[in-house]
């Protein structure tokens, strides 16, 4: 799947959810710098799984993750973004592994 944010706002939004659920596959680009937005975007957001993605080319983060605790994130690719490749603030118990994080603003 590719989801093309087209400057506004985030690919995928998540927020306020204890809900166990799985993006995998996807390409999401072109996300807004504006409020922290991102390729995907977890607030207030547990048990998620990120996996197999590509969150490139974003204006903002590849991927950002707010006050989102007991999430996996996993061998997505985040190059080329304007802000960080992956972003954590206030976040607890996450586990982030074998990522491919290149030319990114940020980090």
């Amino acid at each position: 799947m590719i989801i093309n944010a087209g400057n506004s706002g985030s690919c995928i939004l998540i927020e306020n959810s204890n809900v166990c659920f799985k993006i995998k596959n996807c390409i999401l680009k072109n996300s807004e710098w504006a409020n922290s937005h991102a390729g995907i975007k977890l607030v207030n957001t547990k048990n998620g799984q990120l996996i197999d993605n590509d969150c490139s080319n974003n204006n903002g983060y590849g991927i950002s993750l707010l006050k989102s605790d007991n999430n996996t994130i996993s061998n997505n690719i985040a190059n080329f973004n304007n802000g960080n490749s992956i972003y954590l603030e206030d976040c607890d118990n996450n586990t982030i592994s074998e990522n491919t994080l290149n030319y990114n603003g940020r980090g």
